[in-house]
């Protein structure tokens, strides 16, 4: 009977075919892997959006925009249309999808006016409610081009609000980089960002708590400032939000790009918050990370 072993030649084809089925096969679970995970992101993405869209009053944001619909240099189409909210350009401003998605630039300091867009609601009056409640969200991803953002005039630029007063609902930048929030011309919360040309989400809760209100404020999905406070009222809350607003009287507007804004009747929790960072804005989540 003849008992020899494999050669060293014949051992040596054996590993090689072995290697390569396990590299043919390896290529392909990794293939099937990148779909699945592609899919899953998606679906993901999808379903945190639906998510959050439930955990309204009224089963839907009161506002979102997404910006979208405008590209290259012209000016933004896209209404703003969501559950009875209209949105209005006050002026031409420019579109820009360079790399994260459609947003929308306000193209300061050279542009001169107060409020650039404003969401009046149509036929209801659910977005003053909600701030008259004290019970609302309000988010933004917001990039600041340079560090000029809010030094053009000296002043706070607004950057998401509600109504068009000095007693404004409103969150702000001011000339040093801190993002603060007002309620009825109180600042009720500051977080020191000092941020460089870089993508960041924003979002600000309120909690009406009976004879206090929590508040909180979020980067980038991260609770970064709280503050519990005396139960503040509105002489005149109106049924609009406005994104991007003037630094000062002369109505300079910041030099930074907005995107994917929202408005919620609800205090969003932090979970939330986070599912709504996560949840990225269009095609521009994977800049918005690096």
């Amino acid at each position: 009977m003849d008992k020899r072993g494999f050669t060293l030649i014949e051992l040596l084809v054996v590993i090689s075919i072995v290697s390569l089925l396990s590299s043919v096969a390896l290529a392909s679970l990794n293939s099937a892997r990148d779909r699945a995970d592609l899919a899953a992101g998606k679906r993901f993405a999808a379903h945190a959006r639906s998510a959050l869209a439930a955990k309204s009053a009224n089963n839907a944001p009161l506002v979102y925009l997404t910006f979208d619909s405008g590209s290259g240099a012209s000016s933004i189409l896209n209404s703003g249309l969501l559950s009875g909210s209209v949105g209005t350009w006050n002026a031409s401003f420019q579109a820009d999808s360079s790399l994260y998605g459609t947003g929308q630039h306000m193209r300061g300091p050279t542009a001169t006016l107060s409020y650039p867009l404003v969401w009046a609601e149509s036929g209801g009056s659910r977005i003053g409610q909600a701030i008259s409640a004290l019970d609302f969200t309000m988010s933004i991803w917001f990039n600041p081009n340079g560090s000029s953002y809010a030094s053009a005039c000296g002043g706070p630029c607004r950057i998401i609000s509600n109504a068009q007063d000095g007693n404004n609902t409103s969150m702000r930048i001011t000339t040093s980089g801190a993002i603060t929030f007002l309620i009825e011309g109180t600042q009720v919360l500051s977080y020191a960002l000092s941020p460089k040309d870089s993508w960041y989400h924003l979002a600000f809760t309120s909690a009406n708590r009976g004879s206090t209100i929590d508040v909180a404020l979020y980067v980038n999905g991260r609770q970064v400032a709280t503050a519990s406070r005396a139960t503040l009222s509105f002489s005149a809350p109106v049924s609009n939000i406005s994104v991007g607003g003037a630094c000062c009287s002369s109505y300079v507007l910041p030099n930074a790009l907005y995107d994917d804004a929202a408005f919620f009747d609800s205090a969003l929790l932090a979970r939330d918050i986070r599912e709504l960072y996560l949840a990225g804005g269009g095609d521009r989540e994977a800049f918005a990370r690096r």
